[in-house]
C-alpha cells in the first residue's frame, strides 16, 4: 500500500461493497486524479458515516481495519491522509460518535488519534 494506490487498495479491501463506493465517488465527483485527501475526505467518511448511521457493524469494522492498516504503513503520505484527513475529520463529530469510532480503532490507529486529539478535541 502506498498514496498512489491507496484508494484502490481500500476498494480491494471493501470487496463487495467498492461497486458502492464507486458509485458515491461518481454522485460525489470525486476520483483519485483529484488526490487521497479529497477521496478519503469526501467519498471514504461519507461511506463510514452512512454506516455507522445504518449500524453496519461488519462494513464499519472492514474500514476501521483498513485504517489500521493505513496506521502501519510505511509511506509517510498514506499516515498523513489517515491522520490530517480521517481522524481529524472524526475526532470533527459529535462526541458520541467519536467515541464509538474510537472503540472501532485498532492499536496503530488510537496511537495516532491520541495526537488529533491533543489539538481538536475540547
Amino acid at each position: 500500500m502506498n498514496y498512489e494506490n491507496l484508494f484502490d487498495c481500500f476498494l480491494e479491501c471493501m470487496g463487495k461493497e467498492s461497486s458502492t463506493i464507486n458509485e458515491l465517488a461518481k454522485k460525489e465527483n470525486v476520483n483519485a486524479a483529484d488526490g487521497m485527501h479529497m477521496v478519503f475526505g469526501v467519498v471514504v467518511i461519507k461511506y463510514l458515516i452512512d454506516n455507522i448511521k445504518e449500524a453496519e457493524e461488519e462494513i464499519v469494522d472492514k474500514i476501521f481495519g483498513f485504517f489500521e492498516k493505513m496506521a502501519q504503513s510505511e509511506d509517510a503520505m498514506v499516515c498523513e491522509v489517515l491522520e490530517f484527513t480521517i481522524l481529524e475529520e472524526l475526532a470533527s463529530l459529535d462526541k458520541k460518535t467519536f467515541e464509538y469510532c474510537k472503540k472501532k480503532m485498532g492499536k496503530e490507529t488510537l496511537e495516532s488519534c491520541k495526537t488529533i486529539e491533543e489539538y481538536i478535541v475540547q
